[in-house]
């Protein structure tokens, strides 16, 4: 009931993008207000919270669709690239398709598949916006919540290129803690509060061209502008 109504929230947003810009603002702060109220209900302490247990529960309750399926001797399979973003692989004898045959695009299967690549995309901006927001507002996570987040498939590939900041450590996630851009690791405890870093965090820490380098070096490209970000100090 929560996935059903937290669905609804995010699809109110969304088609609110087709009128002018002051019903979206309008409408936009309807869904935040919205999406509070369901995290309080549901007992998550904020709607960030809410949002990363909803975002994991659709691929939860969808696994079923990743598995390859063959159709009259047609290929589909549900593919996610290094950045996570989804699309659907069509082949035939071996052979890659451009686009699923016509044929086949009224099958019950393929209806299936064809919804569940449009909820991946949807879900991989909704992420990507969200996550940015969580930079911008120094929002504190548990090293065990991002953790969790590592069996994603959509979330993860996103969160293994940004640079996570915690007390005493700044680094990459690895499965056991942080790992700088020198390599070395710093182990956390689940309960360890980590944030995802803000470009004033690295230039306070005087490591900011450090990770610029290890990510132009190793051509890393970021779902936002995190790293590379402009900075403007006093």
């Amino acid at each position: 009931d929560v996935l059903h109504r937290y669905l609804f929230v995010q699809k109110f947003r969304k088609e609110s993008k087709k009128f002018g810009a002051q019903r979206i603002a309008s409408e936009n702060k309807a869904a935040d207000m919205a999406l509070k109220n369901l995290a309080t209900n549901a007992g998550y302490s904020d709607s960030m919270r809410l949002t990363l247990k909803m975002e994991t529960k659709i691929i939860d309750e969808n696994r079923d669709l990743f598995e390859p399926k063959t159709i009259d001797g047609v290929s589909l399979c549900i593919e996610i690239d290094q950045s996570g973003k989804a699309s659907l692989s069509v082949r035939k004898n071996g052979k890659e398709l451009k686009s699923v045959p016509a044929k086949l695009k009224k099958d019950q299967s393929v209806i299936e598949l064809t919804d569940m690549v449009k909820t991946l995309t949807e879900q991989f901006r909704r992420t990507r916006i969200m996550f940015e927001q969580a930079m911008e507002d120094q929002t504190e996570f548990t090293f065990g919540e991002i953790s969790a987040l590592t069996a994603h498939p959509v979330v993860y590939p996103m969160l293994k290129t940004l640079v996570f900041c915690g007390a005493d450590a700044i680094g990459f996630i690895s499965d056991q803690g942080l790992v700088d851009a020198d390599g070395n690791e710093r182990k956390l405890s689940l309960g360890d509060k980590i944030k995802i870093a803000h470009p004033f965090d690295l230039y306070k820490a005087n490591c900011w061209r450090a990770y610029q380098k290890y990510l132009f070096d190793n051509r890393i490209t970021q779902p936002f502008r995190q790293v590379f970000r402009e900075l403007y100090v006093k």
